[in-house]
C-alpha cells in the first residue's frame, strides 16, 4: 500500500494462488533482467541465478504465509522478513522503474505500514467491521513518467453488506517518477462505490413477500449504484503527496516502502533516520552499502514533501550545469557527456525547488556569496517575483575577519532535516563522494536546529561594525576580528547577544568544555538497516562558530574530540574527512591547532585504540596536509619507543582517491581542447564524519581550524547501535577499496646516539 512512513508491503498479482512460487510483493528491493542473447556457459549462470531469485521469493512467501498480511506478527518475525525481502532485492540492484511491468493490478499480501494495519486491527477487534482484498492498481503502461494508482480496498459490515465485498473504497493518487526507483504522489481522490447489500438488508428494505413498493425498489437501486467522490486537492489546498521507493518489481512481485514519517495514534511522528551517500559515478570496486539512501532522492524529497515550510543553508548553488559558460567548470562538455556525469540529478532537485516555490511554500534560503560563475544567480531566480522565497547572502569574513558558510543543511516542515556534506551542486549529486543523514518525523532535532538556522538569518540582518571587534586571542595566540558577544573578549567587555542565550562560565576565556552537553534521548528508528531496537540513545547536535552556540550546545571542536575519546579499549575509531591540517588555512595570522591530533594520541596511548584516518587526494589538495599526517603517524613509533610504555595502539592514514581526479576541469579554454575527462571540482571524497565503536558523529566540517571558529558548520550525533554500525560499513568499504592508498611514514632516523 502507498501509505506514511517508511513502511513495508508484499503485493502479488491476484492471479496467482498463494502455493505458487512466484508472487508479486510491495516493499525495499530491485529488479533483475536478463540477456536476450547469451553464450551456453552464460545462459547455465542465469538459469542459476534465476533459480535461486525464484527460491529466495518463495521462501519470503512462506514466511509472510502466516501473518495475515501483516496483523500478527512479533518483532522476530518482522525481523525475519525484513532480510528475506533485503535478499530478494538484492537480486535488483538500482535498475530503472519499468513501468510496463509496473503496470496492471497487485494484491497485498504484507504490510508494515500503521494506517493499513489499524484497518486489520479493527477488523479483528469490531465484530461488526471486515475488510477483504487490498488492491494497487497502476495505470501506466503507455506512459514514460508516471501515471495512476489507484487503491482498492474491499471492506464490509456484516449482515448488512455482502461478507468481504460489501463495498469498495478507492484511493487514487497521480504518481510521476523522480528517479530511478522513487515515484512522488498526489493525491487526487477518494471514493466510495460497489455497495452490495445482503440479502437480509435487501430483505427488510423490499421484501419478497409483500408487494414491493416503487420507493422501496428506488431505495434499491440507489444503494446498489452509489457512488461518491471527495476530492483531497482544491485551488486553495495543495494536494496531498508522497514520496514512494519501489525496491523490487518483476512481472509477479512487487516490494515497495513509503519515505517519509510515521504518525502514531496521539499525532506525533515517529523520529526515523537514513545515512544517505553520493558515490561518483565510474568507482566499478566499490562495494555498495544495503539501506543507504541517495543524496538526489532525498533533496527531492525535501523539496517535494514540504508543506508548510523549508529552510536551506548552502555555501554555494550550481544545480543546473552550464557548460556554455567559458567561467565554469562545466564549460564544453557535450549533452551527452554531461548526461553520462549524472547531471540531470542536479536538474530534478532545482525542478523540485521550482515547484515548491510556484505552490506558495515558505522558502528561506541563506547562502555564502557562491563560486564562480554563478555566485548566487540559482537562489535569486528562485526568489525573484515569489514573495514567499526568502534570500540572503551572509559573509562570515565581515564578522570573524575569514571564513564562510560552509553548513549543507536543509529543515523541511520543522520536522525532517539533512545534514551532511553535499552540496547544492550537480556534481555533489553524481560527481563527489558525500556522507549525510537524513532524519524524519524528528522535530525534536529539526526544531533545534532551526534555532542555529535563525542565528545565521538573524546575522545577516544586523550592523556588522556595530557588533564586531578586534580582540587578542588568549587561547589561540593571534589578533582576530569576532562578534562582541565573543567569550574570547573579557566579560566586561562584551556586548549583549542579539542571539539565544548561551551558557555562561566564570572565570573562563573562550569556549571550553561542557561535561554535560545538550542530548536529547530520543528513539530513532533505523529503516535502512535491519535493527530491531527501539530504545531511546543518546544524540546530540554541535554547532560552529562557538558564537552561534545556544543554550547548552556543544562546539563542533568539542564533539568531534568527544568522539574520538568515546572509543573503547582496544577498540577502532574510524575519521573521513577532505582536508586536514593542525593549523589554520585562511587567516592572516597562522594558529596551531593539535586539539584532534591530541585526543587521537591519547586514545593510541591510554586505550590501545586503533585510529583509521581517510583523506581526500584530489586535484586542489593542500600541499602542506603530508608533512601533518606524517606526523601523526609518528604517534606509532612514540606509542613503541619504550618498553615500559605499554602501549599497543596505533594510526593507520590512506589517501583517497576517486580516478580521474587528475583530469578535471573544463573540457574547452581558450578554444582548444584541455583532454580533461570531469568537470572541474570533481572526483573527491567529501565526506566528513568519525565513528568509534559506539559513537557517530556526521558533519559539514573539514578537519582545519578555520573551520571550527570562523566558518558556519554543524554536525549530528548519536549512539544508536544501527546508525553507528552502517557508517563503520561505509567507512570499511571505502577503507578497503582499491581507492585507499596507505601514508608512507616519516623516514626514521636517529640524530644522535647514546651508548
Amino acid at each position: 500500500m502507498i501509505s506514511a512512513g517508511f513502511s513495508s508491503a508484499l503485493c502479488v498479482r491476484p492471479v496467482v494462488s498463494f502455493s505458487n512460487t512466484i508472487r508479486g510483493v510491495h516493499n525495499h528491493g530491485r529488479v533483475t533482467c536478463l540477456a536476450t542473447s547469451m553464450s551456453s556457459s552464460s545462459m547455465t549462470v542465469a538459469r542459476d541465478a534465476e533459480y535461486e531469485l525464484e527460491s529466495r521469493k518463495y521462501e519470503l512467501l512462506n514466511i509472510i504465509q502466516d501473518t495475515q498480511r501483516g496483523l500478527v506478527t512479533t518483532a522476530d518475525q518482522r525481523s525475519t522478513i525484513e532480510e528475506a525481502m533485503v535478499v530478494v532485492e538484492g537480486f535488483d540492484a538500482g535498475k530503472e522503474i519499468d513501468l510496463s511491468k509496473l503496470d496492471g493490478t497487485w494484491r497485498l499480501q504484507y504490510t508494515s505500514a500503521p494506517d493499513v494495519l489499524i484497518l486489520f486491527e479493527s477488523a479483528a477487534r469490531l465484530p461488526f467491521f471486515q475488510v477483504g482484498q487490498i488492491f494497487q492498481k497502476f495505470e501506466c503502461q503507455n506512459e514514460s513518467r508516471g501515471g495512476l494508482v489507484r487503491n482498492v480496498i474491499k471492506w464490509s459490515v456484516p449482515r448488512l453488506l455482502e461478507e468481504n465485498e460489501g463495498a469498495t473504497l478507492i484511493v487514487t493518487a497521480r504518481f510521476s517518477c523522480v528517479s530511478a526507483r522513487n515515484i512522488y504522489l498526489k493525491f487526487e481522490e477518494i471514493g466510495l462505490q460497489n455497495i452490495n447489500i445482503s440479502d437480509d438488508l435487501q430483505a427488510v428494505i423490499a421484501p419478497a413477500i409483500l408487494p414491493r413498493s416503487f420507493l422501496s425498489l428506488q431505495i434499491l437501486q440507489f444503494i446498489q449504484t452509489f457512488k461518491a467522490q471527495i476530492p483531497v486537492t482544491s485551488p486553495e489546498r495543495q494536494s496531498v503527496g508522497g514520496l514512494y521507493y519501489l525496491s523490487y518489481l518483476d512481472k509477479n512481485m512487487l516490494l515497495g516502502r513509503a519515505v517519509g514519517a510515521t504518525t502514531r495514534a496521539d499525532g506525533s511522528s515517529k523520529c526515523k533516520a537514513w545515512l544517505v551517500q553520493s558515490i561518483p559515478t565510474d568507482m566499478p570496486k566499490l562495494d555498495p552499502v544495503a539501506g543507504v539512501l541517495s543524496t538526489a532522492d532525498v533533496l527531492q524529497w525535501l523539496a517535494g514533501n514540504s508543506s508548510k515550510s523549508l529552510d536551506i543553508i548552502a555555501q554555494y548553488w550550481q544545480l543546473v550545469p552550464r557548460p556554455t559558460d567559458p567561467r565554469s567548470g562545466d564549460y564544453g562538455y557535450s549533452k551527452e557527456e554531461l548526461q553520462r556525469f549524472g547531471a540531470n540529478e542536479g536538474l530534478k532537485v532545482y525542478k523540485a525547488l521550482e515547484n515548491a516555490a510556484n505552490r506558495k511554500l515558505p522558502i528561506r534560503l541563506l547562502q555564502h556569496s557562491g563560486v564562480s560563475p554563478d555566485y548566487t544567480e540559482e537562489p535569486s531566480n528562485l526568489a525573484s517575483g515569489r514573495p514567499n522565497v526568502k534570500n540572503v547572502t551572509l559573509l562570515l569574513s565581515d564578522w570573524w575577519g575569514s571564513g564562510v558558510v560552509h553548513a549543507k543543511v536543509w529543515i523541511s516542515d520543522s520536522r525532517d532535516v539533512y545534514i551532511g556534506s553535499a552540496n547544492n551542486d550537480w556534481k555533489s549529486l553524481t560527481q563527489v563522494k558525500e556522507v549525510g543523514i537524513y532524519l524524519t518525523g524528528c522535530s525534536e532535532i529539526a526544531e533545534k536546529v532551526e534555532i542555529y538556522y535563525n542565528n545565521l538569518w538573524k546575522l545577516s540582518h544586523l550592523n556588522v561594525s556595530a557588533y564586531t571587534r578586534s580582540v587578542w586571542d588568549q587561547q589561540w595566540q593571534i589578533n582576530r576580528k569576532v562578534p562582541c558577544w565573543s567569550h574570547f573578549i573579557n566579560p566586561k567587555e562584551r556586548c549583549r547577544s542579539p542571539l539565544p542565550k548561551y551558557v555562561e562560565i566564570a572565570h573562563v576565556s573562550g569556549y571550553p568544555v561542557l561535561s554535560d552537553p545538550n542530548m536529547s534521548h530520543i528513539s530513532i528508528e533505523t529503516p535502512g538497516v535491519n535493527d530491531s531496537s527501539s530504545d531511546p540513545q543518546p544524540n546530540y547536535l554541535s554547532f560552529a562558530p562557538p558564537e552561534l552556540l545556544f543554550g547548552q550546545y556543544q562546539t563542533d571542536e568539542q564533539a568531534w574530540v568527544d568522539t574520538i575519546k568515546s572509543v573503547g579499549k582496544g577498540g577502532t575509531v574510524r575519521i573521513n574527512t577532505m582536508d586536514w591540517l593542525g593549523q589554520s588555512g585562511y587567516t592572516k595570522e597562522t594558529v596551531y591547532w593539535p586539539s584532534l591530533s591530541s585526543a587521537i594520541s591519547e586514545v593510541v596511548f591510554s586505550k590501545g585504540a586503533k585510529v583509521q584516518i581517510l583523506v581526500a587526494k584530489w586535484a586542489h589538495f593542500i600541499n602542506n596536509t603530508d608533512q601533518y599526517l606524517k606526523s601523526l603517524l609518528y604517534s606509532n613509533t612514540l606509542c613503541s619507543s619504550s618498553k615500559y610504555n605499554h602501549c599497543s595502539g596505533k594510526v593507520e592514514i590512506k589517501y583517497y582517491i576517486v580516478p580521474g581526479y587528475n583530469s578535471t576541469g573544463p573540457a574547452a579554454l581558450n578554444g582548444a581542447a584541455t583532454g580533461n575527462m570531469y568537470p572541474g571540482y570533481t572526483r573527491v571524497n567529501h565526506g566528513k564524519y568519525a565513528v568509534s565503536d559506539v559513537r557517530a558523529h556526521i558533519s559539514t566540517s573539514n578537519l582545519v581550524w578555520d573551520y571550527f571558529y570562523t566558518t558556519a558548520g554543524v554536525s549530528f550525533g548519536t549512539y544508536q547501535p544501527a546508525i553507528v554500525s552502517q557508517l563503520q560499513e561505509i567507512f570499511n568499504a571505502d577503507w578497503t577499496s582499491p581507492y585507499a592508498v596507505p601514508v608512507e611514514p616519516l623516514d626514521e632516523g636517529h640524530a644522535c646516539s647514546s651508548r
